[in-house]
């Protein structure tokens, strides 16, 4: 229930233009990380679709720890589903607090059709950042729904008359889409699997 209320006022709020609001309301005003358990939390404040690095969540990291410093990163997202990699890692200093921007590159999206970001499922890890093989602090899976979890989509691709098919089992197909060189000028090829 917290989370449907929160996404209501989420909605409301980025409608509004209100985009700190909206991002407070998504995170439901809470921490990430359940704040009585754990030794860190995160919290979204913010949301800055036209930031100059893409598209940016604005997250306060806590470390709660007395002695050790975190590592906090995002170790899988999403976008309308489609995986994406943000730019984020911050090291947090035992006992403080950092904010810190998670930035998504748009160029990729856009090119695929994703312009409106309705679904951001972000899974954060806090580990110690001196001891990397040590069981995280803290790992949780949450979604932004900068809309509204009632207006959130599924990106879905529809084959095109120039993909290749390179496998074909009836179970799935995995099609490689021709695409432009990137900056270094290499070929590059984009693989769907469904």
């Amino acid at each position: 229930m917290r989370w449907q209320a929160a996404a209501a006022l989420a909605a409301a709020a980025f409608a509004a233009g209100d985009f700190a609001a909206a991002a407070i309301a998504a995170s439901g005003a809470n921490p990430i990380l359940d704040p009585e358990a754990a030794m860190a939390a995160v919290k979204i404040t913010e949301i800055d679709p036209d930031n100059m690095w893409g598209y940016t969540l604005k997250a306060q990291l806590e470390n709660k720890s007395t002695e050790k410093t975190y590592m906090f990163s995002v170790e899988s997202a999403s976008i309308n589903g489609v995986q994406c990699d943000p730019m984020f890692a911050s090291e947090v200093a035992a006992g403080k607090k950092a904010n810190e921007e998670i930035n998504f590159s748009t160029d990729t999206l856009e090119e695929n059709g994703i312009v409106e970001y309705t679904d951001i499922e972000l899974t954060f890890k806090v580990y110690d950042s001196n001891d990397w093989s040590a069981d995280p602090v803290g790992k949780e899976t949450i979604h932004v729904y900068p809309y509204g979890e009632e207006n959130a989509v599924a990106f879905v691709r529809e084959a095109q008359a120039t993909d290749n098919v390179i496998i074909d089992n009836y179970s799935n197909n995995n099609n490689i889409i021709p695409q432009q060189g990137d900056y270094f000028q290499t070929e590059v090829a984009a693989l769907f699997f469904y």
